[in-house]
């Protein structure tokens, strides 16, 4: 195995490793106690200070850095208008449904929550997560509920779905094509709100934290399954093609769901051969899908993803790599491949492979029988 491709291997399970801990380490850190006091201050006193400071990023507070704790909770309480307002201006439709609820006076069990969505939500200095009896719940203070309710929401739900078609862009086109240029993806969705760079800044910023589909250098975005970015521009200029495949809004924007599989008939044969020839139980199986499918993105050719399961699967007659190439073959011509811009690495003149758009609830595509967030959809 060349040293390049055992770096890549190895950023791929210390990317997994990571992520497993970051939710571990999130939901412990973040969940406090009820405090006395429904009061925004009184949660906020049970933060930490770099907890704080992380609010006042969010809230782009400037001059107050320096602050000890005490004061910082003071400036935070008295900018509460400007927390709601930046909520306001980059939520989508799913946060606005949460915020609903919120000003309801409702409380939402964490098991709700992604880690990310947790975060994201308490780092708002808008809500936060306690222990109320027996239940682990997010809650928003009485203040920050009233000053919600002070506004005006018959415009939150356009602003929603305005928001939604950002993201939904943006991550349709990072799901795709891996990554692309910040200024690129600004061209393309500044329109949506009359070329203001301002609020597009601001909403793919709060998806790209509460989402965790999107990462950033200084001049790219890209998917948060990208390993390596610079391995990934190579691969890219080796590849035959010149230009970017050419998917309509509309596939982009499905392609942004949350809940949205690019699943061809020739991966889900991949997913039962897989799970039929070597026992796996779901969520093995989902963990060595997830990295395959990482890879036949990465990687022009079906190289790495091979070597990558015979070293996890007991690969050992001719039959079985036989069997493995080929399956892995189909598979990888069946997809839009980061690695190919976007296109399939076989063309397809009439472009009749179907899209499986998966729901949760759906039966999962692998013939378990189970609910697909059951099984390969963990």
């Amino acid at each position: 195995m060349s040293v390049s491709l055992q770096d890549f291997f190895t950023q791929l399970h210390t990317q997994r490793e990571n992520t497993d801990e970051q939710i571990t380490y999130t939901y412990k850190k973040l969940l406090k106690p009820q405090p006395v006091s429904s009061t925004q201050a009184a949660f906020l006193a049970q933060l930490t200070k770099k907890d704080l400071d992380t609010i006042r990023r969010w809230m782009d507070l400037e001059g107050v850095s320096k602050l000890t704790k005490q004061p910082l909770i003071e400036c935070l309480t008295q900018e509460q208008t400007t927390a709601i307002n930046r909520f306001i201006l980059s939520m989508d439709n799913e946060r606005l449904q949460w915020l609903k609820k919120f000003v309801a006076g409702e409380a939402i069990r964490l098991d709700h929550f992604t880690a990310h969505k947790l975060a994201f939500f308490t780092y708002t200095g808008l809500t936060f997560a306690i222990k109320d009896k027996d239940e682990y719940v997010l809650i928003m203070p009485d203040d920050v509920r009233r000053q919600f309710g002070a506004y005006d929401q018959n415009e939150w739900q356009i602003q929603a779905d305005i928001n939604d078609a950002i993201i939904r862009l943006t991550q349709g086109l990072l799901y795709y094509y891996g990554y692309m240029p910040k200024s690129t993806v600004f061209e393309l969705v500044s329109p949506i709100v009359s070329y203001n760079l301002v609020r597009a800044d601001a909403v793919i910023k709060d998806a790209k934290t509460y989402y965790d589909y999107m990462r950033e250098t200084e001049q790219d975005l890209m998917d948060s399954r990208v390993i390596d970015l610079d391995s990934l521009k190579e691969q890219q200029q080796k590849s035959i093609y010149q230009k970017h495949y050419s998917f309509t809004d509309d596939q982009l924007i499905q392609a942004g769901t949350e809940d949205f599989m690019d699943l061809t008939d020739e991966l889900i044969q991949l997913v039962k051969h897989l799970k039929e020839r070597y026992s796996l139980d779901d969520q093995t199986m989902n963990r060595y899908m997830d990295d395959c499918l990482i890879l036949l993105n990465s990687f022009i050719d079906i190289d790495p993803s091979f070597l990558y399961l015979s070293q996890q699967l007991p690969v050992t007659t001719e039959d079985d790599k036989k069997m493995l190439l080929a399956l892995l073959q189909t598979s990888q011509d069946s997809i839009h491949t980061w690695a190919l811009k976007g296109n399939k690495r076989k063309k397809d003149v009439n472009q009749t492979t179907e899209t499986k758009k998966v729901g949760r609830n759906d039966p999962c595509p692998c013939g378990s029988g189970k609910k697909y967030k059951k099984c390969c959809g963990k």
